[in-house]
Order: structure tokens, then C-alpha cells, then sequence
């Protein structure tokens, strides 16, 4: 990211506005509490009036006392008819920037977030949204690291401890921390109060955050290497106690995923909500992904996720324990499903990460060709006189068709997952005329379809371990054997 760039941007933008809204959606953590924060306190600097409004009051005491140490000023309201006095509103740390009864009356003018972006027909004057960075308090921390006020002590002192401490949480205590997090950190580091947050990390959990701990335990079932676990109906003011037993239940020894559920009661007792946790150690599983394929509800940034699901029309059912086992049961079942076709989102996050290394080449002028192994018994494409724009996977005795198309053969050792990548992903290169298959002597009047891609994933699915003895590429009458390939 160029951060000379993204500043100039940043403030481009602010200075063509004279108050703003800060709206801070869901349950505030560490980390959007410190991003909101810096931006109002900026444009305090600049002259320009900013409040923080948020409907939620934070329930993890951890939150409530960054709050309260360092005084920063949070309206716990609907920003309702004071809306008037703004022209503009912000969105920090959230996926998405829609706001239902404010998007229709305020531009938005602001939405930074480093979970993975989605699309929605919203227009942002500013939108600074990378997966690439561990926290919004990076972003906003290297912007104004840029800016002139990196030279106001008043300013960092003020702002300095509430960003580090957005770090430090949001990257789990630093485990998941990437270069910029460690450069943004090294530029706080002096204006941070480290008794602060010591102080605030140290306390302890209370009597009710132990008790669900301890529900989880007893409820959790280990499916495939995912731990799932429901802790029943709990109050609205400890919902962030979910995410704090997940990152908990992660340390299990062979577990890779931990999902963590529960029917959340909103204040007013008016309200139901299904609240699910993730927490993954697995580097190739898109969570986002993951997660959109259950509910639109929801999103996710590499190793943490959540959704959420409506379920105000149960909320007068006279048997809650009756309840929390349907919803229990059915959840842990939608979840099991999903491991069961886990091999699509990993796929999927090994594209991702593909797609933005080839990106990464072909923003520096770097023209880079792919070839990808494809086994030859999943997919038929045979010479036409015509090119093939298209591959379909057959089913058969041994080969599950998925809807999206991914075909998975399963097998007594190892389950194989292949995805056919769509042209419109890799235009990039179809442009290129090494990509087309020229004539020949011996193919006159032939041509073979262009050269396609492919997402191939090989799991192990039993205790033994399982040896790759040959890999091969064939494409039309030539085949190349793994010694070929690796050179």
C-alpha cells in the first residue's frame, strides 16, 4: 500500500467536509474504538466537527476500560434526529459501509476496514479496505504517520495508547501481526502508555465468562479437525465473551478450526440473534468465503470470523431450552456440511492468495505464464474443430459435482477437489497469444481449446501417511512427467 498516497487521499477528502459522524457498527472492540477515535480527534485538529455514536454498549470489561482510561467520548445511542448536523458519515473496521436509515440521508465519506472487501452498491468518497494489514488501527496509525500531525504530541499522546492496544488485539496479541502492524507499532510506540494497557490486558475473567467456558467444554464436538461448540442462550452484554472462548478453545491440541455459537438476547428482551465465532490456524481456509456460503450476514479476515442470524420471530417460544436444541442441533449440522466441503474454501484461499501475487507481478509490469496440473479423469476436453470455451466435470461411481461446480473425488485415503477458474479471473492472461494454440503440420485444421486453469487441492483424510510417487501434465498428444515440471 502506498501510504503517501492513501494520506493524500485521506485528507483530500476531509477537508471537504465541516462535521462528520462517526458510526461505529456492531459490538465496539479495541480496535474500532481506537480507529474511530484518532479520526475524530483529527478532525478536531482540522477544525471539523466529528462525534462517535454506537448502539452497542461494549461487554467485555477489557472494552469498556480503554473506554474509560483514556475518556473517549461515545454517544451509546441512535444517532436519530441529530443526524441533521452532519454531512457525511464514516465507517470504520466493518466489512461493510451500509448504514440502514443514515445511507439514505448521509453521503458516506469514509470507510477504511481490513477484513476481506465485498461489494455493495454504496458510493465512498474515501475507501481504504485492505486484508493486508492486522487492524484498522494500522491504517489510520500509517496515515497519520504521513501527516503533519505525526509532529503533534498532544495529539499522540492522546491517540497513541487506545491504537496500540487495537493492534495488540486485533493480531491476537501480535501472533498474527504483519510487517506494517510491527511498523505502525514501532511509530506509536513512544506516545503508548504501556501501564495502560497492561493493566486493561490483565484483567481477569469474571465468574460468567468462566461458566460459558466451562459450557463450551462440556457441549463441544470435534468433527474433521473442527471443534464446534454452543454455549446456549446468553444476555447481550456478554456476546464478546464468544470470540474470547474461541481464541480459548483454539489452543486444543489437533484442532484447526474452532467455531463457537450462541442465542444472544438483545436489552429489551424484543430480540433474538444467532452469534457464531471463528478462529482458524489453517492458512489456505478462506473464512470469508467460508462464512458468506452460510449467510450474507457476516465476514471475515485471514484466522477470525463471525455471522450473525435473525431469529427475532422466535423470541416469544415458551421453551427455551427446546429452542436452543433445535438451534443448536441445526447449527452444528450447517457447520459440519461446511467441513465436509472444505476443500471449496481452501481452494479458495489458495486462489486468493495466487490471484494477488499474480496481481502483485502484473502491477509491475511483470508478464508471468501459468501452468496449472490438472488430473486427466476429472476433466474431458477433447479436440474440436472448434475452440472449447468451457469445462464441465462429469459425475460418476467415484466423482461428487458440486452446484459451483467443483468436482471431489473421495476416497479411502485422500479426498481430491478441483475447480475450473473462470476466464473473466484470468483476462489478464487469456490476452496473451502464448495462451492460444497455434496450427500444426500434424494438427491441420485443428486447434486444441486454450489452455486452461485450474484449482487442484489433495487432502489427506486418514491416519497414514500418503506418498506422491508421480505428478504429471498432459495437455493434447504431449505430456510432461514431475521431473519436467520442476525444472
Amino acid at each position: 500500500m502506498n501510504w503517501k498516497e492513501l494520506h493524500e487521499k485521506f485528507f483530500t477528502t476531509l477537508s471537504n467536509h465541516k462535521s462528520l459522524l462517526i458510526y461505529i457498527k456492531g459490538s465496539p472492540d479495541p480496535d474500532v474504538i481506537a480507529s474511530s477515535w484518532m479520526l475524530k480527534r483529527i478532525c478536531e485538529k482540522s477544525d471539523i466537527k466529528a462525534e462517535i455514536f454506537a448502539l452497542k454498549k461494549p461487554s467485555l470489561p477489557q472494552n469498556r476500560a480503554i473506554i474509560e482510561k483514556l475518556d473517549i467520548p461515545i454517544y451509546f445511542e441512535d444517532p436519530g434526529m441529530n443526524m441533521g448536523r452532519f454531512d457525511g458519515y464514516a465507517v470504520l473496521d466493518f466489512q461493510s459501509a451500509y448504514l440502514k436509515g443514515i445511507s439514505e440521508k448521509l453521503p458516506c465519506v469514509f470507510h477504511i476496514d481490513h477484513h476481506e472487501p465485498v461489494h455493495e452498491d454504496i458510493d465512498v468518497e474515501c475507501k481504504i479496505s485492505s486484508g493486508a494489514v492486522g487492524a484498522a488501527s494500522t491504517i489510520m496509525a500509517m496515515i497519520l504517520k504521513e501527516s503533519r500531525f505525526a509532529q503533534d504530541e498532544d495529539l499522540m499522546r492522546s491517540i497513541g495508547t487506545a491504537l496500540v492496544y487495537g493492534i495488540q488485539t486485533d493480531t491476537d496479541n501480535y501472533k498474527h501481526a504483519r510487517d506494517v502492524d510491527f511498523e505502525a507499532l514501532s511509530f506509536l510506540s513512544r506516545y503508548s502508555d504501556k501501564e495502560i494497557i497492561n493493566k486493561i490486558s490483565g484483567i481477569p475473567l469474571s465468574d460468567g465468562m468462566v461458566d460459558m467456558i466451562g459450557k463450551a467444554i462440556r457441549n463441544k464436538i470435534v468433527y474433521k479437525g473442527w471443534l464446534i461448540a454452543g454455549v446456549g442462550l446468553i444476555k447481550e452484554s456478554v456476546r464478546d465473551s464468544i470470540a474470547i472462548i474461541a481464541d480459548f478453545l483454539l489452543q486444543e491440541e489437533g484442532v484447526s478450526t474452532v467455531i463457537v455459537f450462541a442465542l444472544v438476547e438483545t436489552r429489551d428482551h424484543k430480540g433474538l440473534v444467532l452469534d457464531a465465532s471463528f478462529r482458524t490456524e489453517d492458512r489456505d481456509l478462506d473464512l470469508n468465503y467460508l462464512i458468506k456460503r452460510i449467510t450474507s450476514e457476516g465476514g471475515a479476515r485471514q484466522y477470525k470470523g463471525a455471522y450473525q442470524v435473525n431469529m427475532d420471530y422466535f423470541v416469544h417460544c415458551p421453551d427455551r431450552e427446546l429452542l436452543w436444541q433445535t438451534v443448536s442441533v441445526t447449527t452444528i449440522e450447517v457447520l459440519k456440511k461446511q467441513r465436509d466441503n472444505i476443500y471449496i474454501a481452501e481452494l479458495k484461499g489458495v486462489y486468493n492468495k495466487f490471484r494477488k501475487k499474480i496481481i502483485s507481478f502484473i502491477n509491475r509490469g511483470v508478464v508471468l505464464f501459468v501452468g496449472v496440473t490438472l488430473l486427466g479423469f476429472l476433466f474431458s476436453c477433447g479436440r474440436k474443430s472448434v475452440v472449447n470455451r468451457s469445462i464441465t466435470p462429469v459425475s460418476g461411481s467415484a466423482v461428487e459435482v458440486k452446484n459451483d461446480g467443483c468436482a471431489v473425488i473421495r476416497s479411502r485415503l485422500v479426498d481430491v477437489a478441483a475447480e475450473y477458474v473462470d476466464e473473466k479471473m484470468w483476462e489478464q492472461f487469456l490476452k496473451q497469444r502464448v495462451f492460444i494454440k497455434q496450427r500444426s503440420k500434424e494438427d491441420a485444421g485443428i486447434r486444441y481449446p486454450r489452455l486452461q486453469f485450474f484449482q487442484l487441492m489433495v487432502s489427506n483424510v486418514s491416519d497414514r501417511a500418503v506418498r506422491i510417487s508421480e505428478i504429471a501434465l498432459a495437455y493434447g498428444n504431449q505430456k510432461k512427467n514431475r521431473s519436467h515440471l520442476m525444472s
